[in-house]
């Protein structure tokens, strides 16, 4: 009889500690693709086309643990870059703008000598057989002005 006590109380002990812990939040979907995609584009940043700094594009999930692949930005604009299908999480940085807005929303041409606008991100879905992806950064707000 006691040994059927324990095993019960056994039981009870197992089952009240996967009521308190539950089945744990599900993780969310996400690629584990291994597969490559070699794409080109253009960055603009505040609607112009940037001449330099820095693009990256980082793969990286739960499942997937992969450093940023990263390439420069031509004068033109442009990039090419070879990273992983799926959902990528895009840094631009080390920008300097062509043009900076205006108090009347109008545009002038940047100063020879004009700051780094810093980093802007950006996330976007590549597919496989995928070529081109430009990035369109956000317009310039009070907070993120050069």
């Amino acid at each position: 009889m006691v040994r059927n006590r324990r095993s019960l109380f056994t039981l009870h002990a197992i089952a009240a500690c996967f009521t308190l812990v539950g089945c744990g939040e599900p993780k969310p979907s996400v690629s584990t693709s291994r597969q490559e995609v070699t794409v080109s584009g253009t960055v603009k940043v505040y609607g112009d086309l940037a001449t330099s700094g820095e693009i990256s594009f980082d793969p990286s999930n739960y499942l997937r643990n992969e450093a940023p692949r990263t390439a420069l930005i031509d004068k033109e604009g442009r990039y090419t870059i070879t990273t992983l299908v799926g959902p990528n999480s895009v840094r631009v940085q080390n920008l300097r703008p062509t043009s900076v807005p205006n108090d009347d929303g109008t545009r002038a041409e940047a100063p020879e000598r004009r700051e780094d606008v810093g980093y802007l991100e950006v996330q976007v879905e590549l597919r496989a057989g995928q070529t081109t992806q430009d990035i369109e950064l956000p317009a310039a707000t009070e907070s993120t002005r050069p």
